[in-house]
């Protein structure tokens, strides 16, 4: 970061807390990141995921969150009824939940309750971690060639117009450009639609977000009286 010559400012750094057993262990896993990376802040830390004791590890992101040397807290591989769960019992909002995304797995419940939150939904592994079926895919390889684009790009311009942040993973320089080239076309409603039809994963109604709020908001009122 130093030796690219940019304003820190103009960098987004995202660091991750781990499974945690104890707040106390928290607060010194987050304050050891931050002290390896030596910078004088970081935009954005996570709970990677909804393991240990997931309320210890979030009061510690919310200590470290009124220092300022963290800007901004959220959560990773949490689904909507977990989001709603985690926002109940604590002081501060995700602002963002990064979780598993592809137009084989697309989250619709999981990205409609995030963005009814004002919670940003955010892609990891958006291009399907390699799954070699994505890029023969018959719609996606259509929608392709109708835009002159390769099939990534237009995945990952389909989750961005749904409002979902994208960040594919490559090590070729190459692909990051190609990967950043998707704000110079755009999908039409009825092409986003033949995308949407391309979900394989059910969904997940076991935890829903609703229903979750209004219950356990309904026993925090009562255990507070």
């Amino acid at each position: 970061m130093r030796q690219s010559g940019l304003a820190r400012e103009d960098v987004f750094v995202t660091s991750k807390l781990s499974s945690i057993i104890n707040e106390g262990q928290a607060v010194q896993a987050i304050e050891g990141s931050l002290d390896k990376l030596d910078i004088d802040y970081v935009d954005l830390f996570l709970l990677h995921a909804p393991w240990g004791d997931s309320y210890a590890a979030w009061r510690a992101l919310e200590r470290v969150l009124e220092t300022g040397r963290v800007k901004a807290i959220g959560v990773s591989n949490f689904n909507a009824g977990a989001v709603a769960d985690l926002t109940v019992f604590n002081r501060v909002t995700p602002v963002l939940d990064q979780i598993e995304i592809d137009p084989f797995n697309q989250k619709k419940t999981d990205v409609a309750y995030l963005r009814s939150q004002g919670i940003v939904p955010e892609a990891w592994g958006p291009l399907g971690q390699g799954r070699a079926d994505l890029y023969t895919n018959p719609v996606l390889k259509g929608l392709a060639d109708q835009h002159q684009k390769t099939v990534a790009q237009v995945v990952l311009r389909w989750n961005i117009q749904r409002g979902v942040v994208v960040i594919p993973k490559t090590t070729h320089r190459e692909r990051m450009a190609e990967n950043l080239a998707v704000f110079d076309f755009t999908l039409t409603k009825e092409e986003m639609a033949a995308i949407s039809q391309l979900d394989e994963a059910p969904a997940d109604f076991i935890y829903d977000p609703d229903y979750i709020q209004q219950t356990v908001a309904g026993f925090v009122k009562n255990w507070s009286k």
